[in-house]
């Protein structure tokens, strides 16, 4: 009998953890009084993460912009950085495990202290997966078994090649169209999208486009946004594989940094650190025996239940959401979130997931004034 083994990236553990993100913030004596908060926007990531044995801990910030309208009737912006540290325990986590986290702002409440301070409240979810690579040992050949009879059934498996994370940045200045500076930076959205790789001899080619949207205002007030797409480009290395295998790249931010730049060069300066995550997969069909039996003598066979990823590939559904909101006296809208929020999930089959959820709009707009 001969013994093969696979190696396997298995799902050890699947956690949520709510987090409550808390801070006073005082107006700069640069800035006007508070009147009004017109918005609070924010970006959130993790900077830092560990996984030590029984326990998972994390180290992320809140970016935060809140934009006010001060009481010589300006709009104004203060940012700040939120910084929130906490862990997950776990019986499972081992320091050799590897993650992939989401994270979701559920909502966020900023209150007027004083005409000079600020208190802000954000509630996260930070959603964690946690994976350990194993080496599984199977019978692959029993031919040399006689008088032996085998139920066997084949199965195709993801198995891995290599693993390897690097570091990667992206600095970039983003030109707007405006014949005067850029008093203050709004708000700012990233989008992570188009991810390709390419495979060659120890080598992977990995290529995203990062898709920078930001929300100023210049110095005669007046409210614009600019936007780019701007490609990255990383090799990472990768022993054994080849350009059959199957290549996942996950894209961490740990760092964001945005600032207008001088005043006569027109650009936003654009910094962003990111980890990238490479793991690459064989497509490996193996035959595993379900049962077997002697002709003539006993045989005792013992089956080993393991946990495997059969495949790689995610299902997108389109949804289209149409509402009517009603707001009065609108002279011009600024921009506009959409948060969605998955309320519940329903397997139907197989083939088919029921997803209920809600929308959480935010607008920014600018009123007639009578």
């Amino acid at each position: 009998m001969e013994k093969n083994t696979i190696s396997i990236n298995k799902k050890m553990a699947s956690k949520m953890k709510n987090i409550e993100v808390k801070g006073d913030i005082i107006v700069p004596d640069a800035k006007p009084d508070i009147v009004t908060i017109i918005n609070t926007n924010s970006n959130s990531y993790i900077y830092k993460e560990e996984c030590i044995d029984g326990k998972y801990r994390f180290d992320g910030n809140v970016d935060t912009r809140i934009v006010y309208l001060s009481d010589n009737g300006e709009t104004k912006c203060i940012q700040t950085t939120l910084d929130f540290m906490d862990f997950i325990e776990e019986v499972n986590i081992s320091s050799q495990m590897t993650t992939k986290y989401r994270i979701e702002v559920v909502n966020q409440e900023t209150k007027i202290l004083n005409e000079r301070k600020i208190s802000v409240t954000m509630n996260l979810k930070v959603y964690v997966q946690f994976f350990e690579c194993q080496n599984i040992e199977y019978m692959d050949d029993l031919s040399s078994l006689s008088g032996v009879e085998k139920l066997q059934e084949s199965v195709e498996l993801n198995t891995i090649v290599a693993m390897n994370t690097i570091k990667s940045s992206l600095k970039e200045d983003i030109s707007f169209d405006e014949t005067e500076g850029i008093e203050e930076i709004l708000k700012s959205d990233i989008m992570i999208g188009n991810i390709e790789n390419k495979m060659s001899y120890h080598k992977v080619l990995s290529k995203a486009d990062v898709t920078i949207k930001i929300l100023y205002i210049t110095e005669s007030a007046k409210i614009g946004t600019c936007e780019a797409t701007i490609p990255i480009m990383n090799f990472i290395d990768m022993e054994k594989v080849t350009d059959e295998d199957v290549c996942h790249i996950d894209y961490k931010i740990r760092n964001l940094n945005f600032k207008p730049n001088a005043k006569e060069m027109k650009t936003i300066n654009c910094q962003i650190d990111f980890e990238v995550g490479c793991e690459v997969y064989q497509k490996k069909t193996i035959e595993l025996v379900q049962d077997m039996y002697g002709i003539h003598k006993n045989i005792m066979f013992n089956q080993k239940t393991v946990e495997v990823q059969t495949q790689m590939e995610s299902v997108k559904e389109t949804v289209n959401v149409s509402e009517n909101v009603l707001v009065e006296d609108i002279r011009s809208l600024c921009d506009v979130d959409c948060h969605p929020h998955i309320t519940n999930k329903t397997r139907k089959s197989e083939m088919e997931l029921i997803m209920k959820g809600s929308l959480w709009w935010i607008f920014i707009l600018k009123q007639a004034i009578i």
